[in-house]
């Protein structure tokens, strides 16, 4: 396998890999015993493992998809640092670091929801704003129109216009509204698994998914090979 300097395509070399570079830092799991251990390119640390004893719940209603849980006051001891790119390191061989395609690094200073990371200790888990007694998280709620993917004008997407999703009645269509533009589309369900693959061109509204189950799905707008966006949609019966 060739690799490259970071942001160019000016070979450096090829080798014989597997998939290294994992970094495994300030999750939270439930029942989870997969944790990496540190080894080489492998590096993880600041992971809590709950039990079944936090009551964890999922639920799935016409409104949105909610978790509930109460992981006790243990979480508080977990020391864990902020997700950035020099903490992280650079990888092995290219010597690059994870950053953004144009050269912004790394930093993971917001939560699940968006809200502001602790910068010098942040809270295990995705969610900041976690709590010893009993959480709910609604983490899909229902939208209430089409969902905009794209629409980027910082020369990092060729799709400068939004593609305009919608979920609705068991059906996901996908429009294109750039001109003379068109895109893959693939949908994979909670899961994991693609359901779906489509190409669609500008102008028209295409049908991705018809007579889907309900519950939530993750919709991807490929454009000339680049990851334009993606939305996280709530289909209805």
């Amino acid at each position: 396998m060739q690799y490259y300097a970071p942001h160019s395509n000016t070979t450096l070399g090829s080798a014989a890999v597997g998939v290294t570079a994992y970094r495994w830092y300030n999750n939270l799991g439930i029942n989870r015993s997969d944790y990496l251990q540190n080894s080489g390119e492998l590096r993880s640390g600041n992971n809590l493992n709950l039990s079944s004893s936090v009551g964890f719940q999922i639920t799935d209603s016409p409104t949105g998809v909610s978790i509930s849980f109460a992981p006790g006051a243990s979480f508080q001891q977990v020391q864990c640092q902020l997700m950035t790119a020099a903490f992280l390191g650079p990888i092995g061989r290219s010597q690059m670091y994870f950053e953004a395609t144009d050269g912004t690094r790394l930093a993971v200073n917001t939560d699940y929801f968006g809200n502001a990371r602790n910068n010098t200790r942040p809270t295990v888990g995705p969610f900041e704003n976690l709590q010893s007694g009993t959480n709910t998280f609604v983490l899909f709620p229902q939208q209430s129109g089409p969902t905009m993917i794209g629409g980027r004008h910082d020369g990092r997407s060729s799709l400068l216009s939004p593609a305009i999703v919608s979920a609705a009645h068991g059906r996901i269509t996908v429009r294109l509204t750039q001109p003379a533009v068109s895109a893959s589309v693939t949908v994979h369900d909670a899961e994991g698994r693609m359901v779906a693959t489509q190409k669609v061109v500008s102008g028209r509204t295409a049908d991705i998914l018809n007579g889907a189950p309900a519950g939530v799905y993750v919709v991807d707008v490929i454009a000339d090979c680049s990851v334009v966006g993606y939305s996280k949609v709530l289909l209805t019966p």
